[in-house]
């Protein structure tokens, strides 16, 4: 399987210039096969170790999904703040806080109703 073939991979080749993309990929596999708990342990992984790589971005907005999936809206908040301490491109960061930003907003809405609705607090 795929998740074995990587982490071989990276045991045997830690210095491969596509182990980012391997990492990335085992990541985003988990997380489209709604495994969110794992997608997060290598995401988490990948932004670590290679934070301004092509696919940090994505990897980011992926991890938060994760938690926006599972209606996690706090542990979304918190981990977009752990994100937002590491050494990411300008515009991951801006992702990031968008996401958080549209995250923080759905949690308003459904304490205080939709803001275009008739019966809105």
């Amino acid at each position: 399987n795929y998740s074995y073939l990587a982490r071989r991979f990276e045991s045997k080749f830690p210095k491969d210039p596509l182990l980012p993309s391997i990492t990335y990929n085992l990541a985003k596999s988990l997380y489209d096969n709604q495994d969110y708990a794992e997608a997060v342990k290598h995401l988490n992984r990948f932004l670590n170790r290679f934070p301004t790589h092509a696919n940090a971005s994505a990897a980011a907005v992926l991890m938060l999904d994760c938690f926006y999936l599972r209606d996690d809206l706090k542990g979304l908040m918190a981990q977009g703040n752990r994100l937002l301490k590491l050494p990411l491109t300008a515009a991951t960061r801006k992702e990031i806080q968008e996401v958080m930003e549209a995250s923080a907003l759905k949690r308003v809405r459904s304490i205080a109703g939709e803001f275009a609705s008739k019966s809105y607090a």
